[in-house]
């Protein structure tokens, strides 16, 4: 999608993250880029978890700094086919990629993959493998 910049802003914000297994909460920090482009009414966001609580300064104020210097900007976006959502996976402003996520894409196709191959095995294992069992039967019946 290419587009220009409308607008944008660097948030930081606290999440409660409940573990499931320990019944603790975590409170975690989030840096979040939300942007717009101009003549579309979506507004993109792209979360970085933040390392350190004290640290004011992070990746994404560079990104929100080089798209507010770009003239053009083109994203590689993904839509989630479970919640509709769209994610951004980069960011090229004026032909410089300054924004990569697309490490996590090539992970989670590799584990859809990978999933995909581990259902179709024990598919075809439960499927194809004899019952003996059954089989007997089958044999007692024919006999008599």
């Amino acid at each position: 999608m290419n587009g220009i910049l409308d607008h944008s802003m660097v948030d930081i914000e606290t999440k409660i993250v409940r573990r499931s297994r320990s019944f603790t909460d975590d409170t975690t920090k989030f840096a979040v880029l939300r942007f717009g482009l101009k003549n579309d009414g979506r507004l993109f966001e792209v979360t970085k978890r933040l390392e350190m609580v004290h640290d004011s300064r992070n990746e994404l104020d560079a990104v929100n700094e080089a798209l507010k210097n770009s003239k053009n900007l083109n994203l590689l976006l993904k839509k989630s086919l479970l919640s509709g959502d769209v994610k951004v996976y980069q960011i090229n402003a004026d032909g410089l990629i300054i924004y990569d996520n697309i490490e996590d894409a090539s992970n989670t196709s590799f584990f859809l993959f990978f999933l995909t191959i581990a259902s179709s095995i024990v598919f075809f294992a439960f499927y194809f493998l004899p019952d003996n069992g059954q089989r007997f039967n089958k044999r007692q019946i024919t006999r008599k």
